[in-house]
């Protein structure tokens, strides 16, 4: 079995908490956890048992992985192109107004 997790980004205040299901193959667990110097954060993790050779595994586990951030990356490009876009529109807009003002 191995366990991949994460934190959340923020801190959390309210009370500790766990929460634990499993289907099949996967145990999802979200808990919030302590860290030496009193910040607690929400952690979020899957405890997995692969049923295959620890290569196969590995190699499945990261290609997901890549997929994921490949989506991500594109997303934040395609963001940042339409965000160019419109601001470069909006400078066009003010010179236009400039120079027929």
């Amino acid at each position: 079995m191995w366990h991949f997790g994460k934190d959340a980004l923020t801190s959390y205040s309210g009370e500790k908490f766990e929460i634990v299901w499993e289907d099949s193959l996967k145990l999802f667990h979200i808990y919030s956890k302590e860290y030496g110097n009193k910040k607690i954060n929400v952690r979020n993790e899957v405890q997995e048992y692969p049923k295959k050779p620890l290569m196969d595994a590995l190699t499945a586990k990261l290609k997901m992985q890549v997929i994921i951030v490949r989506k991500l990356l594109k997303l934040d490009f395609d963001t940042l192109i339409v965000k160019a876009m419109i601001n470069l529109n909006s400078q066009k807009k003010r010179r236009w107004l400039l120079w027929s003002g």
